[in-house]
């Protein structure tokens, strides 16, 4: 079996969907357009003080490689699989990414995706 080689965050996985080809700006649109779609942004409390310190990213998934090319891309931690329980049990990844450095996706995030951050930054404080 070969060596498996380390991935570079900001490198797209070798695998599905033909990722690999596109261009490094079309990669990160794809990872904007997904996060839009299946992302949120929150702001995390300090279980100490109490007080809102940092941001994180959060994608729940039932597809674990499409995670990992968002993970390839950024960072973070994918988290499962977990079963939902109910008429369809189905496993659920889920992929955290605290202090997220959003500089590659901010023109490609649509508006509802800005504001979230936005009022992400407020609340740890920033720009005041």
């Amino acid at each position: 079996m070969p060596p498996v080689k380390p991935l570079i965050i900001g490198q797209a996985p070798a695998r599905g969907y033909g990722f690999r080809d596109w261009t490094p700006e079309e990669q990160w649109a794809w990872v904007a357009g997904f996060i839009d779609g299946e992302g949120c942004f929150g702001a995390t409390k300090s279980r100490r003080t109490q007080k809102y310190q940092s941001i994180r990213l959060s994608i729940a998934q039932v597809e674990l490689l499409v995670l990992e090319r968002v993970q390839h891309m950024m960072g973070g931690r994918i988290y499962g699989p977990r079963v939902r329980e109910g008429n369809h049990q189905q496993s659920i990844y889920t992929l955290y990414l605290y202090r997220p450095n959003i500089t590659h996706l901010w023109k490609y995030l649509g508006q509802k995706k800005r504001r979230q951050y936005k009022t992400c930054l407020l609340k740890i404080g920033y720009g005041q």
